[in-house]
């Protein structure tokens, strides 16, 4: 059975990636099938192969979801999501990466596809909150 992303990904990774897309729906507000354009773009076939993958266990999937989603500020930093090492970051004044192009081969959700992990997607033309949950009056 296929599944959503286009980097060759063994199974532990597969896991890896899905929690990483989680994290993007949850911290920013995106719909599912945005978030795994956003990661097919960076990390495609020919970027790299699966035991290369492997390393990006090092980090939470957080620390690679905030670069996904935001570009560096002016002092070249992104967010990690560990609150202390974020404490000085100003998350309001960060510039969001744009989406991948609805035309990109990267958005991989067909409407009514099931995937590896059984969950039936939509097409991704859901529209994402203004302001994520992150940045939301708690």
């Amino acid at each position: 059975m296929p599944h959503e992303f286009l980097a060759p990904l063994s199974d532990t990774m597969l896991g890896y990636y899905r929690d990483m897309a989680d994290v993007m729906v949850e911290l920013f507000d995106m719909p599912r099938a945005e978030a795994v354009a956003r990661i097919n773009e960076r990390y495609t076939p020919a970027d790299t192969e699966a035991p290369e993958h492997e390393i990006m266990g090092h980090e939470l999937p957080e620390y690679w979801a905030y670069g996904l989603y935001y570009k560096p500020d002016a002092r070249g930093r992104l967010p990690t999501g560990d609150a202390d090492a974020d404490a000085d970051i100003d998350f309001t004044g960060l510039e969001r990466r744009p989406a991948p192009p609805k035309d990109s081969p990267a958005w991989t959700y067909a409407s009514g596809t099931t995937y590896a992990s059984g969950k039936t997607y939509a097409s991704g033309n859901e529209t994402p909150s203004a302001t994520p949950p992150h940045l939301r009056a708690q």
